[in-house]
């Protein structure tokens, strides 16, 4: 089954935000798609988890504006150095301030900063910008989910689109569907700051329901390898 993204809660804490719990109704809607291995308070836990993580996270950095960041610091530090070697009255005052480890600390910051934004540099690829990492976890909650109510997580395929052999849309994309928009709700009407509120939107966004089955289909993994057991579904 997809895995619980948990998130230190020290470290996020002042990014806690008072979402709104969803509603009874709300949960009885998402889980008539379930079906009847749908367990509501293990709906009504991990969505609200799912909802509450991509709230509280969304205003912090994203990986191209972190590598930028990194970037112009080094360029600072590296410049502050030079501008001490130039001037022989700041060596004095490093030497009389008992400082004079303090250039090879900013040396060893500027490399250390240079390394991290290349290595998050390889994450971020050329052109448009990729699907976002807390879009990606958002939805391996809901495949946890559909699993755990022994729905497999089936998207529309080629049949689906065409028009001489239309299928009914599988269960589980038509519940990621009804997921998100609840979410989106949940977020509107919660009593959150206006820019979180709308960090937390963005994030889930999708421009089509083509482009979600694209996000989905490799995140849902083969079905080949679904296995079904009394807890839900399973992969091996």
């Amino acid at each position: 089954m997809a895995k619980s993204f948990q998130v230190p809660q020290g470290r996020f804490s002042k990014l806690a935000a008072p979402v709104r719990p969803l509603t009874d109704q709300e949960i009885e809607t998402l889980a008539g798609i379930l079906g009847d291995h749908a367990d509501r308070d293990h709906l009504k836990s991990w969505l609200g988890e799912a909802i509450h993580d991509v709230v509280r996270l969304s205003t912090l950095p994203r990986p191209r504006q972190r590598r930028d960041v990194l970037l112009q610091l080094a360029r600072e530090g590296r410049n502050w150095l030079r501008e001490i070697n130039d001037h022989s009255f700041a060596q004095y005052i490093l030497q009389k301030s008992n400082t004079e480890k303090l250039p090879e600390l900013v040396t060893l910051f500027c490399d250390e900063a240079e390394a991290t934004a290349e290595f998050i540099g390889r994450s971020i690829k050329p052109g448009r910008a990729s699907t976002p990492f807390l879009l990606e976890v958002f939805l391996d909650k809901l495949i946890g989910i559909a699993k755990h109510a022994h729905v497999v997580p089936s998207i529309p395929g080629r049949a689906f689109r065409s028009l001489d052999a239309p299928r009914p849309t599988p269960a589980f994309f038509r519940f990621v569907l009804k997921a998100l928009a609840i979410s989106k709700e949940v977020i509107k009407s919660s009593p959150i700051p206006e820019t979180q509120k709308k960090g937390a939107l963005s994030i889930l966004r999708v421009q089509s329901e083509d482009a979600l089955t694209k996000i989905l289909e490799p995140r849902r993994g083969k079905s080949r390898n679904y296995r079904k057991t009394p807890d839900g579904i399973v992969e091996w």
